[in-house]
């Protein structure tokens, strides 16, 4: 059976934790029996090892940590990534106390496997004994703050070929030299989450709801394990990646409700508000026309490939849309045609039988959309990608000003109902900035899709999440819905 696992943060801390750590570090120091014992050194250790044990339990009990215990890894300085205040000889004295106190277990020594030259880190699973300390310490994950030293602008390498193995593979992060460009990019990015670190992400779910969305989360986690395998709603603190150089990517990651499938997405609510979904509409095949010269008017539904566009809603109209939808996105983010056709063929959807097959579905897009069609197969969706996370950055800071803020998820937005005109005003602003020219945008169907049952402290802990927010603030709440307006 594989471990359920989830990498170490050494870029966390919660009040909580803090307080158990102090509980903590002198049965340390009499295990460790050190001439020499830095207490501020150690505490700083053992409390990101049991947050991070937290985190994992508090997820699914059966979930372990993955920490290293190569010195290489603890001494290099290339490694941007990484908490340089963690050192070897703390972390692994601190993990090899905890062990033998009680606290963890480790489930899994690290090697390194000679014949693939891959490492593990080993894996460390929190005990009974601290689970309950866990508890009666009052940790939650609505407390836990992200370090505002750690590194938000990421720079990630080539990525590797796609293998049976590895169907979804990514670049290893690659270190960089800051500049003007990623000085302002990483401000920006300070000011977001701190807004973020002040805002009440919640999901209004009653438990068992919240139990079919892990269990969703989870079979969608075996097909690709860089998705969340659960819920983690400590996990508000963004991140931008880019692909090799800072003119491709950008878009914004790391935030939990990124990963929730959109069925539940309508159930998130920001500061106790009901909120709605709003996107630019056909955002990449729009940037192109408007490079080329042409108007919002002249292309309108390019996923439709007629003028005389249908109504999105009727099956007649969106299952073929969708297929002409991914054809065109996978025309702009592929090499080749070869590699295009082979990409929607393994898609899983059918071609629509208006053009008999894939090869005819490709063609009848580069012959009606022959303005752009020369930069088809040439991959230039993570260049539109660099401009249209500029978009998102700039549309976040204008809602700032005005004392707010959206959930970003990619190129759409998650929005308090009230802030929809802003929202929109403030997208409009983004857009004639970056592309000289307002979007069409699109509203999502907005049905609420309220719980069977009202929910109630007995059946949801949406309320104790919500009050163990406000708790920072000093703040408590009798239970009661969330505001629509």
């Amino acid at each position: 059976m594989d471990l359920i696992s989830q990498p170490f943060d050494g870029f966390i801390s919660s009040p909580e934790c803090d307080q158990l750590t102090n509980f903590i570090t002198p049965q340390i120091k009499e295990n460790l029996k050190l001439q020499r014992f830095s207490k501020t050194h150690y505490q700083y250790h053992l409390s990101r090892i049991l947050l991070n044990l937290y985190q994992a339990w508090s997820s699914h009990p059966d979930k372990c940590v993955g920490i290293s215990r190569r010195k290489n890894y603890y001494d290099s300085l290339e490694d941007m990534y990484r908490n340089r205040k963690l050192s070897y000889t703390c972390m692994t004295k601190s993990l090899d106390a905890l062990n033998e106190l009680g606290y963890l277990d480790l489930v899994l020594l690290g090697e390194r496997d000679p014949y693939s030259d891959t490492a593990f880190t080993s894996r460390y699973r929190a005990t009974k004994t601290l689970t309950k300390l866990f508890t009666e310490y009052g940790f939650n994950q609505q407390s836990i703050i992200k370090d505002k030293t750690a590194v938000a602008v990421r720079l990630g390498g080539k990525k590797p070929k796609r293998t049976k193995k590895n169907k979804n593979p990514r670049g290893k992060l690659i270190s960089y030299s800051p500049t003007k460009q990623t000085r302002l990019m990483t401000k920006n990015l300070k000011l977001i989450n701190e807004v973020l670190e002040n805002t009440e992400i919640n999901l209004y779910l009653s438990n068992k709801e919240m139990a079919a969305l892990n269990k969703q989360m989870k079979s969608k986690h075996l097909e690709d394990p860089h998705d969340l395998p659960d819920i983690n709603f400590s996990r508000k603190w963004l991140y931008r990646v880019f692909n090799e150089d800072f003119k491709r990517g950008g878009r914004f990651y790391g935030g939990f409700w990124q990963e929730i499938p959109s069925m539940y997405r309508s159930r998130l609510t920001i500061d106790h508000c009901v909120t709605w979904e709003i996107d630019f509409d056909s955002l990449h095949p729009a940037m192109l026309y408007l490079k080329e010269g042409y108007k919002k008017e002249d292309y309108l539904d390019p996923y439709q490939l007629t003028k005389f566009i249908g109504q999105k809603s009727y099956d007649s109209v969106k299952i073929p849309r969708k297929a002409i939808k991914v054809a065109l996105n996978t025309m702009l983010n592929t090499k080749s045609y070869k590699e295009a056709l082979g990409s929607v063929e393994s898609s899983g959807l059918k071609a629509p039988k208006k053009y008999n097959d894939w090869k005819g579905v490709l063609k009848a897009t580069e012959q009606y959309h022959e303005p752009i069609a020369h930069h088809f197969y040439k991959a230039v969706g993570n260049e539109l990608q660099a401009v249209d996370s500029q978009i998102v950055e700039m549309v976040l800071l204008e809602l700032i000003k005005e004392n707010t803020i959206a959930l970003p998820v990619h190129d759409s937005f998650r929005y308090k109902v009230k802030d929809m005109q802003l929202l929109i005003k403030k997208m409009n602003v983004a857009t004639k900035h970056y592309l000289g020219s307002e979007l069409f945008i699109t509203l999502e169907h907005q049905a609420l899709n309220e719980p069977l049952k009202a929910l109630t402290t007995s059946n949801s802990n949406y309320y104790s999440r919500r009050n163990n927010f406000l708790k920072r603030f000093n703040k408590v709440e009798e239970p009661f819905e969330p505001y629509l307006l």
